[in-house]
């Protein structure tokens, strides 16, 4: 999972977008997106 988490990473960043990984989250609170 994490090796695929960096590979959006690195694309994200080929299109000019930042990313910030999150490691604490409420699953509830995720679901919609």
């Amino acid at each position: 999972m994490t090796i695929a988490v960096d590979h959006m990473s690195l694309a994200a960043i080929e299109e000019g977008l930042g990313t910030c990984w999150i490691g604490a989250f409420t699953e509830d609170q995720v679901k919609g997106f």
